[in-house]
């Protein structure tokens, strides 16, 4: 199937089939970072790309903001 932005609307549950910025209504990514100190934002509308793979990825940066990649292996 296509993805159209009827389909991403119907299936993705997103307003007029948008994703990613465009939800902000802004041109980039807005990445983990929030106003709010200690408080990090993730999800496929922080990553470009749709649903779980860009969900993982956005996860994955926003620890590494938090831990170096290489504190991260250490806990793995």
């Amino acid at each position: 199937m296509i993805g159209t932005p009827l389909t991403h609307a119907r299936f993705l549950r997103r307003y007029q089939g948008t994703y990613g910025p465009a939800i902000a209504g802004k041109s980039t990514f807005p990445g983990p970072h929030t106003p709010i100190s200690g408080l990090y934002c993730v999800g496929d509308s922080t990553m470009p790309g749709i649903g779980v793979p860009a969900v993982a990825a956005s996860d994955i940066i926003c620890a590494n903001t938090l831990l170096s990649p290489g504190q991260t292996a250490q806990f793995l």
